[in-house]
């Protein structure tokens, strides 16, 4: 299975537009209603390097007593990111100029009714009125080049390095009897508990095999998937037993995926040995979790298989955590067979 990575390379583009625009008797255009307006034709800004051209026309249009124009463009316009527009009536001094961000429509308010009729000041000779624009605008201009990058495949090929049992130089024996080869530099690439067997002076590293007494082949197995792979996927399967290899052999990730599996599925069923595994392991928010969680569904937690569990192994560690909850008489007068 591959993926497309994209790659781009980004240029800035300067384009310039200039268009006058003549309307003529345009006291007309003044009696008609304010939802009214008038279109320029569509003018070009050009840019000397490109062959891109960018299409824009002018808006007139009056908005309560005053005369506006908007700069409109054509949809298809690359973004721009920076503009300075110009407008102006010819053969006056009115220029109003936007130096921002250009978006799809820009207003610019161009003079009051009353200044325009103004016969003192001349801005309708001949009853024409002469708009100038004039635009510099600057457009990012990029291209993405699509790049085929085959997928990573190191945990896929990884995994088959475990199953095949090829070049392995060593042999874990589990609990049952089970007996798993395995390459020491991997181990020990990935836990500092089996570099110091595989360094040291020690019967595992004399005799190339590792007796793992108090795990079964269950999971020994998902232990070595994740360090081979960096993945557990049966990890609810052996969730608790996991977690207490994770901590044996120093795998920390392991450890805090184990924490977050029992965090994140806490049930009745669940909340006593979760309880036991955090303060085994000083993870004290879990922990909180836990008492906060039995607390509140004391009844049916009682009822669980795990509460007789941990009752008979871990009560004095219930009676710490529970000091102030009705559940210390629960627990000081639960019968234990």
């Amino acid at each position: 299975m591959s993926y497309k990575e994209e790659c781009s390379y980004t240029k800035f583009d300067c384009f310039k537009a200039c268009h006058t625009w003549t309307i003529e008797k345009f006291s007309l255009f003044n009696g008609y209603e304010t939802s009214y307006s008038l279109f320029s034709n569509y003018f070009d800004a050009y840019n000397e390097c490109s062959p891109s051209i960018k299409r824009f026309r002018l808006e007139l249009y009056k908005k309560n007593t005053d005369f506006c124009v908007r700069v409109k463009r054509n949809n298809d316009i690359f973004n721009c990111f920076k503009a300075y527009i110009s407008i102006s009536i010819l053969n006056t001094t009115i220029k109003k100029c936007i130096p921002n961000s250009f978006s799809k429509d820009t207003t610019i308010l161009l003079v009051s009714a009353n200044e325009l009729f103004d016969k003192t000041k001349v801005l309708l000779p001949e009853d024409k009125l002469i708009i100038r624009c004039e635009m510099f605008l600057f457009f990012e201009n990029y291209t993405i080049l699509s790049i085929k990058i085959p997928e990573c495949e190191l945990a896929t090929n990884f995994a088959d390095v475990l199953n095949s049992e090829e070049f392995t130089d060593a042999t874990i024996v589990t609990k049952d009897n089970h007996e798993i080869p395995v390459h020491k530099v991997i181990l020990s690439a990935r836990s500092k508990v089996f570099a110091a067997m595989f360094k040291n002076p020690m019967e595992e590293s004399r005799n190339n095999r590792v007796i793992i007494s108090d795990f079964n082949h269950e999971v020994v197995k998902e232990l070595l998937n994740f360090i081979y792979t960096g993945k557990a996927p049966q990890l609810k399967d052996v969730v608790e037993d996991l977690l207490v290899a994770s901590d044996k052999y120093d795998l920390g990730r392991l450890k805090a995926m184990c924490l977050k599996y029992l965090s994140d599925n806490l049930s009745i069923e669940t909340a006593a040995l979760t309880f036991v595994l955090a303060s085994l392991y000083n993870e004290d928010e879990l922990k909180l979790k836990s008492i906060n969680f039995i607390k509140t569904h004391e009844n049916k937690v009682m009822n669980s298989s795990d509460w007789r569990s941990v009752l008979t192994t871990h009560k004095n560690a219930l009676l710490e955590a529970f000091v102030d909850s009705k559940l210390i008489k629960m627990i000081f007068n639960t019968n234990i067979n």
